[in-house]
Parts: C-alpha cells; structure tokens; sequence
C-alpha cells in the first residue's frame, strides 16, 4: 500500500473535498460563501498550487458538514495509528506493555514519567 504525502495527499484531499461538493450538489462558490473565503483561495486548494493544511481541512469538513476522517483518502483514513507500537490485532491488549515507551522517548533525565510530566534538572 501506498502511503500519501505532501503535496500528493493533498491533491487526493482536493479530490475528496470536490466528490462531497458534487454529492452535495454545492460549488466552489457556495463552499466559499460556507467558509467565509473567496472563490480564488478555495479554488487555488482544490485545483491549484495550494497544499491543503491541516487548518484548511478542517474548515472544508466544518463547511461542508461532515468529519474530518471523511475527507482523507480511504488507504490514509485506514492507516493504523500505533504511535511505534506493534499493529494491534483483534484480540490483542488496547494497551502498551508496562514499561514500555515509544521508541522516539529516550531513557534519559528529559523523558516523560509515567505521570506525564519531565524530568529537568534544577536550575
């Protein structure tokens, strides 16, 4: 499978934005009007230069009255999300093993403890 990225996803974002457009039966000028833009900085997301940020996605999905899940590409909206963890199957534990951390966390005095907050040395 084939993960989208950068201007890639965003190009297959425009694409679902403008299938809910047409299962609305809405244009560009009214998901403007919706959003409180003008047509130029809706159209330059869906059709143009503009990468679709992560703030634009969720005007287009509060505009258009639907979850922001809605509007990611299906294999994107699918991707497990493991924070570094092993894929959880069906049956397995929802939790992380005790002692365990995610592998971006090093086992140093900066590394968050099991309350959550950092270690710092005293000033």
């Amino acid at each position: 499978m084939t993960v989208a990225t950068g201007t890639n996803l965003s190009r297959r974002v425009a694409a679902e934005v403008r299938a809910a457009l047409g299962r609305l039966d809405l244009r560009q000028s009214d998901l403007a009007r919706r959003m409180g833009r003008n047509e130029e900085w809706v159209s330059t997301r869906l059709k143009g230069p503009t990468v679709i940020s992560v703030n634009d996605l969720e005007a287009f999905a509060a505009a258009l009255g639907v979850e922001i899940v809605d509007l990611l590409p299906r294999a994107v909206a699918e991707t497990p999300r493991t924070l570094g963890y092993p894929e959880i199957g069906i049956g397995s534990s929802l939790t992380a093993p005790r002692n365990s951390r995610p592998p971006s966390y090093p086992s140093g005095r900066n590394s968050p403890s099991r309350t959550g907050r950092t270690h710092r040395p005293a000033a």
